[in-house]
Parts: structure tokens; C-alpha cells; sequence
């Protein structure tokens, strides 16, 4: 999909980024950024919501007139749920071809971070900031969950443990241990949760209880 900074008419479906003239103190970032299909004009096309674009080294973004992605120097962010609804619900890529910070890695993420108009324009209104420290936002403190129940069918209480790590690389290697009474061994939780294959799993598997019948 081409992106476009003129509404003209198109034989072809494009993306219209509309400059608004509005300023974050001293930064302008953002456009509405607008579906027009093929003989659509700008107030014609669906208006899929409004991004910040950052541009490094600059107070105002300047972009290209016609772009298939945004080169290295920019960066964006989207400013509602909105956006990110429909930007889904095209399944365009959007969030990559315009380098949604979200979608960039760690390093890459702190290049723009350490930018002026990263705090003072893309994240300056609540919505913005909400969409972009929990898309990032790093697990850090470790969780322990105990479970102790009799499930219908059996005949002992099962009791289960799951220790969260942060740290772990894997869903399996987060299992602490799976203990249970005198039931026989089956598959009662092998539907909570699908996990790869590790020493850990598979001893977990191996302790699983049945039910009778």
C-alpha cells in the first residue's frame, strides 16, 4: 500500500496522511491517516485515525510525497484504540511500514526515546501514553500461584503450583511442580496450557492424574 502526503485521485487504493496544524510545544507530529480508494478524494476516503510521526533532528516531520514505508528516521505512534482497531481490521501492516514504536525493538525504541518530541508530542495526551507503556511494558517482579482442589471424577485433592519467572524463556520452564493425591495419572490438565517440550514438562505430564471410568 503507497502513502501519500496529496489527496489527488488515484486509479489505485492509497494511504493519505493528512497534516494537521496543531503544536506540541514547539513539535508538529501529527496526521490523520486516511483510506482512499481508487477515484477517492480526501473527503471521500475512511479516516482510520490519528498518528504522531517523529522525525529525528526536526520539530516539524517532513514527509516524503510518496513513500511504501518510512525510512529509518522516523518513527510513529498511534494516538487511540481506534486507530489500532482499525488498522487491524485492514491487516495493511501499517504499524511496520510506518514504524510504530511498538512494533521496534528495544534499541531502536530508545534512539526515538531519547528524542525531545518523544515526550513532549508523542506521548502527550493519556490515550498515547497508555497505548505505548503497556505494549512495552517489562515483567519484573516474580508470581506464585497455588492451587489445591478435588475436581469432580477424581478421588484425592490435586494440588498445583506454578511459579512465574521473568526471567524464564520458555512457558515450560516456568512449572515449579504438579503434585497430586492417590488419582491415577491422565490428561485433566494437559487443555490449561500448551507449552513445548522440556524435562519439565514432560515430568509434569508424567505425574497428571486420570479420571475413573
Amino acid at each position: 500500500m503507497e502513502f501519500r502526503t496529496e489527496a489527488e485521485s488515484s486509479d489505485s487504493a492509497f494511504i493519505y496522511l493528512d497534516r494537521r496544524v496543531w503544536d506540541d510545544h514547539g513539535f508538529q507530529t501529527t496526521f490523520d491517516v486516511i483510506l482512499l480508494e481508487p477515484g477517492q478524494r480526501a473527503g471521500d476516503g475512511r479516516c482510520l485515525g490519528t498518528v504522531k510521526i517523529l522525525q529525528l533532528g526536526a520539530t516539524r516531520t517532513e514527509l516524503p510525497p510518496a513513500f511504501d514505508a518510512l525510512p529509518e528516521e522516523y518513527c510513529s505512534l498511534a494516538q487511540s484504540l481506534t486507530y489500532d482497531a482499525n488498522v487491524d481490521e485492514l491487516d495493511l501492516g501499517l504499524h511496520r511500514v510506518l514504524r510504530d514504536l511498538r512494533s521496534l525493538s528495544t534499541d531502536e525504541r530508545a534512539r526515538y526515546e531519547a528524542h525531545p518530541g518523544f515526550q513532549l508530542s508523542l506521548l502527550r495526551f493519556a490515550s498515547a501514553r497508555y497505548l505505548y507503556e503497556t505494549a512495552t511494558a517489562t515483567l519484573t517482579r516474580q508470581c506464585n500461584v497455588h492451587v489445591c482442589a478435588r475436581l469432580d471424577g477424581f478421588d484425592a485433592d490435586h494440588e498445583l503450583a506454578l511459579e512465574l519467572d521473568p526471567t524464564g524463556c520458555s512457558v515450560a520452564s516456568r512449572f515449579s511442580s504438579v503434585r497430586t493425591g492417590q488419582a491415577r495419572r491422565g490428561s485433566w490438565m494437559r487443555s490449561l496450557v500448551q507449552c513445548p517440550a522440556s524435562p519439565t514438562s514432560a515430568s509434569s505430564a508424567a505425574d497428571l492424574p486420570q479420571s475413573r471410568g
